[in-house]
């Protein structure tokens, strides 16, 4: 589901609407949720920053028309994992030169886990600069 507007607490609706579809799919209780802020707040107009919940499905599931369906494509992103709760998201240790290009973040992040994805390509918690491969 997809948002656009500037980032901040309205995104939290759409995660919340995302997650009573996949309640009434019965996704919910093995879900595999994202929230993937897609422009970058500082070169973007706040009107035209988009936010995406996304869930992953199953192949065979057909969405309906409440549900755009598409694909996480490979590539450079900084995958973490955060609590569920506003106020966690703040502040953060990751500095924007951590993203590929300067990728956009909402707020800062701490980092609490990495997703051990081959191929992926992290930040390392342990050198200011680095990325890491996984």
């Amino acid at each position: 589901m997809r948002r656009v507007g500037p980032y901040g607490p309205a995104n939290i609706e759409v995660m919340e609407k995302l997650k009573k579809w996949a309640k009434e799919k019965n996704f919910l209780e093995s879900a595999i949720l994202f929230a993937i802020p897609q422009d970058n707040p500082v070169t973007t107009l706040p009107d035209h920053c988009r936010f995406d919940a996304c869930i992953v499905i199953p192949n065979d599931f057909s969405v309906d028309d409440s549900v755009l369906d598409g694909e996480l494509f490979g590539g450079h992103n900084a995958v973490m994992e955060v609590p569920h709760v506003v106020e966690d998201l703040v502040p953060s240790r990751i500095p924007l030169n951590y993203f590929p290009n300067g990728s956009p973040t909402i707020g800062k992040m701490d980092i609490t886990q990495f997703d051990q994805i081959p191929g992926l390509r992290v930040p390392d918690p342990t050198h200011s600069n680095e990325i890491r491969e996984t």
